[in-house]
């Protein structure tokens, strides 16, 4: 017994002694991240991780310890059970199993990273209303206490807003989470705590580089930086950790065309429109004047005006309609020319909210069966059709690559017009003419890596399909033949939405069609 007992207390000495000499103390400088699953990535060799280690490495910091916790899909309710469970739960972990949250925390922190609110809006969990932000700010002052509590030798709490969700600044996600980002400048302000505007420099560089090339991606699945946008990250974690030559080292190895911020260029962004017959593109234009603007329009619309807004950003106003599927805007300004896709729209309706289910299997589309259905097997016009003795309120919806991540003229992203709360559907509407009858193939792909869309789609009056496509349950893509009359044809289809990304596909391959 004598000697188990002197054992047990040789390992837990040991134990402290590895704790005491491997702390926030052992370094003059130990830095956590909490974040989600663009901090998980970080962890890979090409994230900002090993970037922000090997310049610390590169100009001598090897007393600075740089550890991001990533866990992916996580949201700041989420966290705060993470960092409860990870006072008594050895076991708590991210993405990388070797990474034991619950070591992190206790190794303790001089400089503690808040990196989150993506999945907030992506999932979402935010409700783009005042109650519903001054739910999720409660939120974030709780974790901010909470982390507070769990890393006492934190002299520095830094909170990130979010990076951006899709990449046309001007979609709904995005402008929710600019909002986001003023909130935590409030809680930054009341916690004694500071902002790092990972947001506005993500925003900053990429607006730059679109300006000169209109087909550039920061984000490929409108979520996750690519390793250039983990550079811009990197750079930033380092200059507001004071390490301004790491930071130098970062900046350098940037490609030239990434830190350009003097060359003329013009960027185009497609917007979507409460009207029919109306669209709007919004750009920046750098190195020429704003009264040299001039616009070549496809057949079927006209120029309204040019709208001069502040800074650098104009809006072209165009009235008319899509005589094809994909037609081209042609902006210039002195030697500066840009085309812009002009794709023919949708019609996308409010969105109305369901019963709440789990999983695709659980999905009861007769539960988000309204009397608009019932007008459209009845032959009324869907755009036509009333919700409870009112008419519904439709976006005209314009396919643009920059909320799907794709090059798709049949797409659309619903969270780009709203919030796209889980359990909600919407309805959508495009007219198709055929120069006969004919049988065409009507092509259904769940687009981004988590949607999971449950499509109820309508032909002329009648119902043809109802499944689920995603890339995690069932079926990522599907195809049905339909028939088409001779004449216009009414596609519509009610589409319903569990959680995450809600962006789908809608493709028809026949002959001769004609929006």
């Amino acid at each position: 017994m004598k000697k188990s007992f002197l054992a047990s207390a040789c390992v837990m000495a040991a134990s402290v002694f590895t704790l005491l000499f491997t702390s926030a103390s052992a370094y003059a400088e130990r830095v956590l991240v909490v974040g989600d699953s663009i901090t998980a990535q970080s962890n890979l060799d090409w994230g900002y991780t090993p970037m922000v280690r090997k310049a610390l490495a590169d100009v001598g910091a090897t007393d600075v310890q740089f550890v991001p916790l990533g866990a992916s899909g996580s949201t700041i309710s989420s966290w705060l059970h993470t960092v409860e469970r990870s006072k008594t739960d050895p076991n708590v972990r991210g993405d990388r199993p070797e990474i034991l949250f619950k070591t992190e925390f206790d190794l303790g922190a001089d400089t503690l990273f808040i990196f989150l609110g993506m999945n907030d809006a992506l999932c979402p969990t935010v409700f783009p209303t005042e109650e519903g932000y001054a739910k999720w700010k409660a939120d974030y002052c709780q974790l901010i206490d909470l982390l507070r509590d769990r890393v006492p030798t934190a002299k520095r709490i830094l909170l990130c807003p979010a990076t951006m969700l899709t990449e046309n600044p001007y979609a709904f996600k995005n402008q929710m989470m600019d909002r986001m980002g003023e909130i935590m400048r409030e809680i930054a302000k009341e916690k004694n705590a500071e902002i790092v505007d990972l947001r506005g420099e993500i925003k900053r560089f990429f607006l730059n580089v679109r300006l000169v090339n209109n087909a550039f991606h920061f984000t490929p699945d409108c979520v996750h930086p690519t390793m250039d946008g983990h550079r811009v990250m990197a750079w930033t974690f380092l200059r507001a950790m004071g390490q301004e030559a790491a930071a130098k080292k970062v900046y350098d190895e940037m490609p030239d065309w990434l830190t350009d911020f003097d060359s003329a260029g013009m960027s185009l962004f497609v917007l979507n429109s409460a009207e029919a017959g109306k669209m709007q593109i919004r750009g920046h234009l750098r190195g020429e004047k704003k009264e040299n603007l001039t616009v070549t329009c496809p057949e079927g619309w006209k120029l309204d005006e040019i709208v001069n807004l502040a800074g650098d950003e104009f809006e072209i106003r165009l009235s008319g309609c899509a005589m094809d599927w994909t037609a081209e805007v042609t902006v210039k300004a002195g030697e500066i020319e840009r085309k812009i896709k002009l794709n023919a729209p949708f019609y996308v309706s409010e969105f109305l909210d369901g019963k709440p289910f789990h999983g695709g299997d659980s999905y009861d589309a007769a539960a988000t069966k309204t009397e608009v259905d019932d007008a459209i097997l009845a032959g009324t016009d869907p755009l036509q059709a009333k919700l409870n003795g009112k008419p519904l309120a439709w976006t005209v919806y314009y396919p643009q690559a920059d909320v799907t991540g794709y090059d798709l003229p049949n797409a659309v992203d619903f969270a780009s017009v709203a919030n796209g709360q889980q359990f909600q559907s919407a309805y959508i509407v495009r007219k198709v003419t055929s120069p006969k009858a004919q049988t065409v193939t009507l092509k259904i792909n769940a687009l981004s890596f988590s949607t999971m869309a449950f499509p109820t789609i309508y032909v002329n009056g009648k119902q043809v399909y109802e499944d689920c496509v995603s890339p995690r349950h069932k079926k990522r893509n599907d195809s049905i033949q339909i028939e088409l009359k001779e004449g216009e044809n009414i596609i519509s289809a009610r589409v319903g939405h569990f959680a995450w990304q809600w962006a789908v596909e809608f493709a028809l391959e026949g002959e001769n069609l004609k929006p």
